[in-house]
């Protein structure tokens, strides 16, 4: 017989997880609720088997977030890579560079003309688990007078694309972006510059923030009945 008072149980808490145990049928919505309040915990004891779901919260670390401030600032463009993260045909520039536009601190990075090169991009390391969301800030440079057009993409083996979330850049100042990415699994990043509207048209990036999912896993599965 299950045990109808196992919800008002405490559950053990640990420092780096948490273990719920309930019933197989229980395994997905009990899944999807516990990712969407990870301050609370359930527990079942319902007689189909056992599963034992183990909750690691997302841990921010330096690949998370991308800044340039510790980048080698650049002097053509040109593909490079620091902490994790590709940039593709673009610079990374500091303030007063030219026609460039001031970065949000002292650096920030900048995507080419898309005349000049329709493969420049900005892509992150891998995410493991999956992303949720992110959130990064664009600008126009101060000399072109042109818009730039750009794509967040997100992939599980670099190789195809999904588009997430189409971006204008068309303001001289920094403004915020922010897309749901909602992944499960291995998961990159990209943002992809796809056009301008004049000669000479730059498109920067600066402050990008991503929330990875929370690593959980299923484990001591008993499938007897």
């Amino acid at each position: 017989m299950a045990d109808l008072h196992a919800w008002n149980r405490p559950c053990l808490k640990m420092s780096k997880c948490i273990k719920i145990v309930y019933n197989k049928e229980m395994v997905v919505r009990a899944l999807i609720g516990f990712l969407g309040k990870a301050s609370e915990t359930f527990s079942s004891a319902a007689g189909l088997g056992l599963a034992t779901l183990i909750f690691v919260p997302a841990l921010s670390n330096a690949g998370d977030n991308q800044d340039f401030e510790t980048w080698s600032p650049t002097g053509s463009w040109s593909t490079t890579m620091h902490e994790g993260w590709t940039l593709s045909d673009g610079q990374v520039k500091s303030a007063g560079r030219g026609g460039f536009g001031l970065p949000i601190d002292t650096q920030c990075g900048w995507l080419y003309d898309f005349d000049d090169s329709p493969d420049s991009w900005l892509e992150s390391p891998l995410f493991a688990p999956g992303v949720l969301a992110v959130s990064l800030w664009t600008r126009q440079d101060v000399s072109s007078g042109g818009t730039s057009f750009a794509l967040l993409e997100s992939s599980s083996n670099q190789v195809d694309w999904i588009a997430v979330e189409p971006i204008t850049v068309s303001h001289f100042d920094w403004m915020q972006h922010t897309a749901a990415v909602d992944s499960v699994g291995h998961t990159y990043l990209r943002v992809r510059k796809t056009g301008d509207t004049a000669a000479n048209t730059y498109a920067g990036l600066d402050d990008i923030e991503v929330i990875p999912r929370p690593a959980v896993f299923l484990s001591n599965l008993d499938t007897s009945t």
